[in-house]
This record gives structure tokens, sequence and C-alpha cells, in this order.
């Protein structure tokens, strides 16, 4: 009796689902079939943390060297008793150019000063005695004037002007140092400058020429979304789709704008909104354009549309794939 009453609770005991081995190898392949998307999805969320992050900075960065060349470039001694038109100070963490406004008939004295907490930034006094303008102190930083050019240098130093030399070395390191996780890893902008050979009362003179605009960065990279995708014309909800210009590369090009085309205008109109930096894809077909048995025709199939966005300035372009059907 003991023996039929054990074999019973043996079997009901079988009986009542899966067994802890048989959890665990579900639970393994669970992990095995998601770790592939789970591992995308870092990366992708990785690789857009890098690029908004680091785009930014070197755009600043390109924006800080430009000004910074030109007011070397431009620089003018106030007074023989000035050593230089274009001095540094503070061990190679402190810039200062001396210049004449020719349209307020002024002298400037240019600040750009790297900080405790690794900006750069800068700030213009004016005077019209080049006497006054040679004793004006650094203002505190506290003080109004000063605006931020960049964030995350740490170059030190960061200028450097050789004995006896006209030459003005200037190396901005960027880094992420700011952030407990690094999104980028630093990166380096260097250039030399010539001071130009303006003497002490050349002022009364022509100015040398400067250049009026910046150059022309042109843009040599489009990134669009989606990629592809797909619209049924039997299901109106998907006649109509946007698609987004993500990211152009460089971040400094000068015109970031974009031209928007379709390969069959007739099937797929692609309209820019305000701006080129979106647009709106329309299916021009409905199923009403045709008979009943000629929809059913297995002969023909709507055509693949490609939608293309092209930079005005460099030509680079990126594409979007339209898969049309009938019914799915």
């Amino acid at each position: 009796m003991q023996a039929f009453f054990k074999e019973r609770r043996k079997n009901q005991w079988s009986n009542q689902g899966m067994t802890v081995i048989e959890v665990l190898i579900v639970i393994v392949l669970m992990a095995v079939v998601l770790a592939p998307a789970v591992n995308a999805l870092s990366t992708t969320t990785k690789i857009w943390s890098h690029n908004s992050a680091i785009n930014p900075c070197i755009s600043q960065a390109n924006a800080s060297m430009l000004w910074i060349s030109r007011d070397i470039r431009g620089a003018a001694q106030p007074s023989s008793s000035v050593l230089s038109a274009v001095l540094v100070e503070d061990e190679g963490q402190r810039l200062i150019v001396y210049r004449y406004n020719d349209t307020d008939s002024k002298w400037e004295k240019v600040f750009y000063q790297i900080n405790a907490d690794n900006q750069l930034k800068k700030v213009v006094l004016s005077e019209s005695d080049p006497k006054d303008i040679i004793n004006a102190a650094i203002p505190g930083e506290s003080d109004s004037g000063w605006s931020t050019l960049l964030e995350g240098v740490t170059s030190n130093p960061t200028f450097n002007r050789p004995p006896n030399s006209r030459i003005v070395e200037v190396n901005l390191q960027v880094s992420d140092s700011g952030q407990t996780n690094e999104r980028f890893a630093p990166f380096n902008l260097a250039s030399t400058y010539m001071i130009r050979n303006r003497e002490v009362g050349s002022i009364t003179g022509a100015p040398v020429a400067d250049e009026t605009t910046p150059p022309v960065v042109q843009v040599y990279k489009v990134i669009i979304s989606p990629t592809s995708t797909k619209m049924v014309i039997d299901k109106p909800d998907t006649h109509e789709k946007n698609i987004i210009l993500t990211e152009i590369w460089p971040a400094n090009a000068t015109d970031k704008s974009v031209k928007w085309n379709s390969s069959h205008p007739n099937w797929v109109t692609v309209n820019p909104g305000t701006d080129s930096s979106h647009a709106t894809m329309k299916l021009m077909k409905k199923k009403s354009d045709w008979g009943y048995w000629e929809f059913l025709d297995p002969t023909w199939q709507p055509p693949d549309v490609t939608i293309t966005a092209t930079a005005n300035s460099g030509g680079a372009s990126a594409t979007c794939k339209i898969n049309i059907n009938k019914w799915l």
C-alpha cells in the first residue's frame, strides 16, 4: 500500500509542469536570442551619444581658431613701450592681442584665457588713447564682457610664441573630461600663425587686407532616416510618411541644406517642409485608379521608388528605398 501512494505522489509531481532544468534551458535560450538585439541597441546608443557630443565641440573649436587667427593677423602695436602686438602669458594659457579698430578709431586689447574650468574665454577692451589700452588690466572672471568660445580645453600650453619670432602657435586639445563616462576621445586642433608687420604708427596707413568671409566648408556626408520603408496601395494609412535629415558631415559645413528628389514622382512625391531638414513622402496612386480585374492582374507590380537627398554644397547624397505593394 505504501508503495502505491509513493508511486502516485511521484506521478503527480511529474505532471505539475516544467522541471527546474527545463526552466533554466528556456532562460538560456532566451538570453541567446535577445543578446544580439541588446548589443545592437547599445552600440546605436553609443554612436548617437558620441556624435551628439563631439560635433558641437568640433564646430566651436573651428570657430575659435578662426577668431584667433583673424586677431593675430590684424595685430598692431599701440606704442613702442609694448614689446609686441601679440603676447603670451600665464604659462601659455593666455593670449593678448593689440589691434586698432579703424571703424571706431579706437585701440582694442583682446584677451583669450583658458580658465580653471577648462573654458576658452574671450573679452575685448577698447580705449581711444593708446596709453590707456596698454595699462588696461585683464577683467576678473566674474566681470561682464567675457564670452565662452569653447568648453573642455585641456591643452597646456594652449598658446606659444618662440623667442624672437613672429610666429604664434595655437594648440586646442578638446576632451570630454567633464563627464563621468567620456563620450569621445580627446582631439587636437592646432595651427601656426604669422604676425603681420604692422609697426608703431602704421595704423595711420591703409590696413592689411583680410578675408571678409570665412572659407566655404562643403558637405561630404549626408544621413537620412528611414533608409527603407513600405507603402501599400490598398492601405491608405501607409500612403504618407515623413523622412528626415539626421546628420550632416562635417558639423561646421557652410551650407547644410539639401534638395529632395523622387525617382518616380508620378508614384511617390517628396515635398520638403519649412526647411530642407525634413520632407513628406506621399503615394499618389490609389486602388480606384484601376479596374477591379486590372488591379488583380498578377502580371504587373508597382515599381520600387528611390527618394534621394542631395547636399546643395558638395553633392553628397543619401537614399531611401520605398517598396510599393498592392495588398500587403
